[in-house]
This record gives C-alpha cells, structure tokens and sequence, in this order.
C-alpha cells in the first residue's frame, strides 16, 4: 500500500507530551521523512468549545511563529467553510514533537480553558469561561 493513516491515541500529555515525544524519538530520519503531515486535534470534546486552527503560516504574528513548510497549506484547508481563529505553535501540544523535526502539522484546539470572548461566545455559542 503506497499511502497510509496511521491514528495515534496520545497519553501523558500533561506530563511533558511523554506519548507523541517517545513516538517521534523512535523514528529514523527516513521515517520522518515518510509522515506527509500531522494533524493534532486537540480537547475537541470540550462543552466550551471554538474553533482555533493551528497558525500554519504564522499570519496572527504571535508566539512562535511559523510551523514547517507545509504547515501553511494544512491551515489554509481547515479554515475553509468554517469560522476560525487562529492559535499559535506554542508548543503545549503533541504537535511539539513533529514541528520540532520539521514535520508539516496543523490542526484543532477548542480553547477549552481559555474565557472567551462576548463575539467569540457569539460565534460557536461557547461560554464566557
């Protein structure tokens, strides 16, 4: 089989990213070369939900900046059709590692502990906090 998915079930995330840092340690150079992309879906069953893409080709202007060439296109697709905002590659996530070796990634995170904003709450009918 040429193309492949492969889903991942990361845990101790809370506990400094431990499953998708080993993951990404384990792999060869040629192997990462093989992962087209990654895509994180972050605390997407959260009752206080938005719709925060991953900023692919840093156009917020926050944080860390650009993800790896690629990043940018993920981001593009994910926002089409939908009302987003973008959130920066803080690094808090398990796309961490992938950037980190130069893997393109983008994805969902819902903001769940961060309060939203009055137009925000309007926009996904999300909570304040």
């Amino acid at each position: 089989m040429k193309n492949k998915v492969r889903l991942a079930f990361w845990g101790g995330e809370e506990g400094n990213l431990l499953g998708s840092t080993f993951y990404v340690e384990q792999l060869s150079f040629e192997q990462q070369l093989d992962i087209a992309l990654y895509l994180n879906f972050d605390m997407i069953g959260s009752p206080n939900w938005g719709e925060f893409i991953y900023d692919g080709d840093d156009s917020d202007a926050e944080g860390a900046g650009a993800g790896p060439f690629g990043s940018a296109q993920i981001e593009a697709l994910m926002r089409k059709g939908v009302p987003t905002e973008g959130t920066d590659f803080d690094g808090r996530s398990d796309y961490g590692p992938f950037i980190a070796v130069g893997i393109p990634s983008g994805g969902i995170f819902t903001g769940a502990e961060v309060e939203k904003s009055v137009p925000q709450q309007a926009k996904w009918a999300a909570r304040r906090g």
